[in-house]
């Protein structure tokens, strides 16, 4: 940490890159290789090629729940989680996920079973952070990785599946996944300012502080 001027600069960038990065709670793969060739949609093809990794350790607090994790709080008759966790599984993508628990961590590991593999994140410090908690357990095994947060329970095993193809036929080293809002009014007000991507006319990044 800096003080004076240049260390609230620092600080300031730190928290915009941060804002971007976890406010926003895209699904996005890295890859740590641009040897990669192109990809067909059959769901065996994925298989071993991109390792999934879900951001399950958040308290919950904003929902109202603190008897349970964020992950574990009902919907459709089952966990957020779950949700996610089923379509996982219809997309053939990865066999087995790589879960980042924290709070109440045991209490989601007992809901879920012995199927996936579990990374503690001692401090929650922000999605970035929990990434890099995998890095003893994936480094060097996996080409591709994607991050899907574990409350995201309306993503589809379609849109996995076309997210993982993309990023895989193209040879890219960041994909993000997008929801394109048609406008901002009424319950959508609240996005306005939720970490939004701006492009222009010809689809290129606008950076706005």
């Amino acid at each position: 940490r800096q003080g004076g001027a240049s260390g609230r600069a620092f600080y300031a960038r730190c928290r915009l890159r941060r804002r971007i990065i976890t406010q926003i709670r895209l699904h996005f793969i890295m890859s740590f290789t641009n040897d990669m060739t192109s990809f067909g949609e059959q769901h065996n093809n994925f298989m071993d090629k991109v390792q999934i990794v879900i951001l399950a350790a958040g308290a919950g607090k904003r929902m109202g729940r603190d008897d349970l994790p964020k992950v574990l709080i009902p919907f459709r008759g089952k966990p957020l989680v779950q949700n996610l966790l089923d379509e996982i599984k219809k997309s053939g993508v990865c066999s087995k996920p790589v879960i980042i628990v924290g709070q109440k961590a045991e209490m989601v590991k007992e809901a879920l079973g012995s199927k996936y593999t579990y990374v503690f994140q001692v401090e929650q410090l922000g999605t970035g952070h929990a990434v890099m908690c995998t890095q003893k357990v994936l480094e060097g095994k996996v080409e591709n990785i994607m991050v899907l947060n574990g409350d995201h329970p309306l993503v589809t095993a379609e849109m996995i599946q076309k997210l993982a193809s993309y990023h895989l036929s193209q040879n890219k080293v960041i994909t993000l996944g997008v929801v394109k809002a048609p406008d901002f009014k009424d319950w959508r007000k609240n996005f306005y300012d939720y970490g939004r991507i701006i492009r222009d006319s010809d689809g290129k990044l606008v950076l706005n502080n």
